[in-house]
């Protein structure tokens, strides 16, 4: 072994003492008063003054910080033996050494002060990889001789590590991010020094728990159609087999992770009970999932009887037996001297799938708190992905592609979606839905019938299998917002909302819609098999069309942004989108989405003019018809008389709040306030003696039909009113057409 310097391992009150200084973010120094001036120079603070010398105080670089983080983190995960101080072995940087009874933990820091900086580590992985032999060699040569398996752990803050390095550390470096931090350290919080468990069932997963034994008494049964094993079993045993995965962004991928983080008080109270001489009468209900299962049936055996008795042997590896239920009862027993004496029932359940898993969580859970509802509806999300309707597995994956660019570090729309119950912030404010409805209206994954799996349209990307296509989309889906992001780094990191353009709702839906016009047009035009190519392929052949979105963003006026960001609802998100598409299309003419050509035709706003002058024309001169045949019925008492009560009452309601503030010889006539909606209403109250006959289109007019349907005219009227009172709304040509036909009947005569 070749090392630098000599390793220093504190433990005990050495290693509480330590922890002390690791909390600390500060360098203290104390000088002389005269000296003070020269170490402010330098950055050092004042923290204060005694009578002969000064204390001062210097941050600590973030570095440091980080590293000493992740020492407190090893600590409080219950590791007895650590490193005083980073130190070298092979010439190789060790930052943080932790040491158990079984095990060792070499941890490597890496950090970035700027968030989300893509870099390559490989050269520091294979050097770290290609020394693993030093560092065995130091492990073999502790003093106490014990045997203890080795984690390379890398841990990194602020960095996104490319492909090339996740690849070559797989299944010789375990990588840690900010995530796997963060659930570590709430772990750690909830648990204490239980929370290592965890840890070594993941680092170790399906290696051999030394020296355990592993054969138990116990009875086989079926339920359902399903065989279960009944035993009970001393919990330092489970304890080590046994895992949980908690719901939180570090264990995303790995389903079934429906578990909430321990509650440390929970954990106390239970610990305190088991001290004090209680116990659990109720099963803790666990999956073993092992290729097969040994169990020796007992000679003797009740003739008759469902169940078998018999010696159950279960396999002696790390994270092999899936806590479904009861998880506070055995981290109870973590830290305990009846983790060895006592004995807990358990109810083993052999290689049930994960959506099974799943559902039985929720079922024990039923009538209880254990489940809050937001939690409840990803479950019933992941249960979907193994449901026996293609349908339902397709919708589960557009939710988890959205749920995962909200929360992967690597993805361009981290931290700007927000996600269950968090608050909107000026940074933070696309939902879910909106990528959703993206994804859900596009062509990127295959399309099936919803009661009979037929499959209707095939998808761009999609290969058949949920988590293939999953991983194929997500990376296509983050390599092209990275490269709206690069290219348009002012515009993508705007925050302030009234200047937002590219990063809200309308927006970030029309990047997903266009991206998938760009796919189908490759596809069907110009014969690109895109399940055939790599990400990096694909990527390279839409950029062509992401460039001309690009040079839009960067050259769009005022007017035009105005225009789009003002058109609100579902008609915003047609226009931004269309916009795009016909931005496209002024370079490549051949690219013509279904529906572009049709929707300029509506929306140019060539008919606006025209048709707004004939409403206002139509609506003052029904005002005034309205109100002489009213007048003719009613007399000068027509308003009081001749108006439904919920008119009346709109009228002065709607004059009231006109004429708030206003002297009263300003006042506003209420009949003046009123508009197609009420002139319909005024025309059903009074229709066979007063308006059936001027206001009966001319093609209804001698065919039977009620009140109601030959008046829908005004109806539409008012809807076409309503809809273009907008200035940035288009009027469509069908519309238009409709106002004109009723102004040259009725106004025209």
């Amino acid at each position: 072994m070749e090392s630098n310097e000599e390793i220093i391992i504190v433990s005990d009150k050495e290693l509480s003492s330590k922890k002390r200084l690791m909390n600390q973010e500060y360098d203290f120094h104390s000088v002389k008063h005269d000296n003070v001036e020269e170490y402010t120079e330098n950055g050092w603070e004042i923290a204060r003054k005694f009578k002969t010398v000064t204390k001062l105080k210097k941050m600590k670089p973030e570095k440091e910080i980080f590293i000493n983080r992740i020492w407190r983190l090893f600590h409080d995960l219950g590791f007895d033996r650590m490193n005083e101080a980073p130190f070298k072995i092979a010439n190789t940087n060790v930052d943080v050494l932790a040491i158990d009874d079984e095990t060792v933990m070499f941890v490597f820091c890496r950090f970035s002060e700027h968030a989300q900086t893509r870099t390559s580590l490989l050269e520091d992985i294979k050097q770290i990889c290609d020394n693993k032999k030093h560092f065995i060699n130091y492990v073999q040569g502790l003093a106490d001789g014990k045997k203890r398996k080795c984690a390379f752990i890398l841990i990194t803050k602020n960095l996104i590590l490319n492909d090339q390095d996740i690849a070559y550390m797989e299944k010789k470096l375990v990588h840690f991010n900010e995530e796997g931090i963060k659930y570590y350290e709430e772990l750690a919080k909830h648990l204490g020094s239980a929370s290592r468990f965890q840890l070594l069932g993941y680092l170790f997963s399906g290696q051999k728990i030394p020296e355990m034994d592993n054969k138990i008494p116990a009875i086989e049964g079926k339920m359902g159609n399903h065989k279960y094993y009944s035993f009970s079993i001393e919990p330092e045993k489970l304890l080590k087999m046994g895992y949980v995965l908690h719901r939180n962004n570090a264990n995303r991928q790995m389903m079934p992770t429906y578990q909430r983080i321990v509650k440390r008080n929970r954990l106390n109270s239970i610990q305190k009970f088991v001290k004090d001489g209680g116990f659990f009468p109720n099963s803790l209900i666990i999956n073993i999932e092992n290729k097969s299962i040994n169990f020796d049936y007992s000679e003797k055996q009740v003739s008759g009887a469902v169940s078998k008795i018999g010696i159950l042997h279960l396999p002696k590896l790390y994270r092999s037996a899936y806590i479904i239920d009861g998880q506070h009862r055995l981290y109870g027993y973590a830290n305990s001297d009846f983790a060895k004496k006592n004995s807990i029932p358990v109810v083993a359940f052999v290689n049930l799938g994960k959506s099974e898993q799943i559902k039985l969580f929720m079922d024990i859970n039923e009538n209880q708190k254990a489940v809050p509802k937001n939690l409840r509806a990803t479950l019933s999300s992941d249960i979907l992905w193994a449901s026996e309707y293609l349908f339902e597995r397709k919708t589960a994956l557009r939710s988890r592609i959205a749920q995962n660019l909200a929360e992967d570090l690597d993805s361009p729309l981290y931290q700007r979606i927000i996600v269950g119950e968090n608050a909107t912030t000026e940074k933070c404010n696309i939902t879910l839905d909106t990528i959703q409805q993206a994804l859900d209206k596009s062509d990127f994954l295959d399309q099936y019938a919803k009661k009979n799996n037929e499959l209707i349209k095939e998808g761009t990307l999609d290969t058949g299998s949920n988590d293939e296509t999953a991983v194929i989309l997500l990376k296509f889906l983050k390599s092209i917002f990275l490269y709206f992001e690069y290219n348009l780094k002012t515009e993508w990191n705007e925050v302030d909302r009234s200047k937002a353009f590219l990063i809200t709702n309308p927006g970030i839906y029309s990047l997903i819609k266009i991206t998938n016009d760009i796919v189908n047009f490759l596809v069907t035009e110009k014969e690109y098999n895109f399940k055939n190519m790599n990400n990096e392929e694909i990527v390279e052949t839409v950029k062509p069309y992401l460039d001309v979105i690009i040079k839009f963003y960067k050259n769009v006026d005022e007017q035009e942004r105005t225009k789009i960001k003002k058109t609100y609802g579902s008609g915003g998100k047609q226009l931004y989108w269309r916009t795009l598409q016909r931005e496209i299309k002024k370079v490549y003419p051949d690219f013509s989405p279904k529906g572009l050509d049709e929707y300029w035709k509506d929306n140019d706003t060539r008919f606006n003019e025209i048709t707004y002058s004939y409403i206002m024309r139509i609506e003052l001169f029904m005002r005034d018809d309205f109100k002489a045949r009213l007048e003719s019925k009613y007399g000068e008492n027509w308003f009081n008389l001749g108006l439904p009560k919920s008119v009346y009452d709109k009228a002065n309601q709607l004059a009231s709040d006109k004429d708030f503030g206003k002297p009263k010889d300003q006042a506003t006539d209420p009949w003046t306030c009123l508009h197609f909606i009420h002139f319909r209403e005024i025309a059903l109250g009074n229709w066979q003696d007063l308006f059936s006959e001027k206001y009966t289109l001319p093609e209804e007019k001698g065919r039977n039909g009620k009140k109601t349907e030959k008046t829908k005219w005004m109806a539409k009227l008012s809807t076409i009113r309503n809809e273009n009172s907008h200035v940035y709304t288009s009027v469509k040509e069908e519309d238009y057409k409709f106002v004109e036909k009723i102004y040259n009947w009725l106004v025209k005569g």
